[in-house]
């Protein structure tokens, strides 16, 4: 996988989150998103090499892991990251639904019928890989 965005503002990024197969073909994209409005709380998820693992379903509709009635999350490690802006490690990073911005996870900006589709393919992958590689990239 690949998050590659642009900096929307100091603290927010939004681009896509592109699925690759075992050649690393396209498979798909979702529009996706990293960071809130403002510096003091979280930034972006910072650029690097990630891996994603793991799967909790969500079904409090006030949780802010889910977004169209459609609830989950998988976690990015490693379990720390330095964050060079922020001048400390952050944790808790995840892969989820997110109507705008995050505290810096990948929070995808889709509707039900994608996130459905993120989430049967995310649960088909890791049947296979326990980890998957995420790069993070801005341009």
């Amino acid at each position: 996988m690949t998050y590659s965005a642009t900096m929307v503002n100091n603290y927010r990024s939004h681009g896509k989150l592109i699925l690759y197969d075992e050649n690393g073909n396209v498979i798909t994209n979702y529009s996706a998103s990293s960071g809130s409005g403002s510096g003091k709380v979280a930034r972006t998820l910072p650029a690097g090499n990630y891996y994603a693992y793991g799967y909790v379903n969500i079904t409090d509709p006030k949780s802010r892991f889910m977004y169209d009635g459609i609830g989950f999350k998988a976690f990015l490690g490693p379990e720390k990251v330095w964050d060079p802006f922020l001048n400390r490690f952050r944790d808790g990073l995840r892969i989820h639904p997110a109507k705008l911005g995050t505290l810096g996870c990948i929070g995808l900006n889709e509707g039900a019928p994608m996130l459905l589709d993120f989430q049967r393919r995310w649960l088909d992958a890791i049947k296979i890989n326990k980890t998957i590689p995420v790069n993070v990239v801005y341009y």
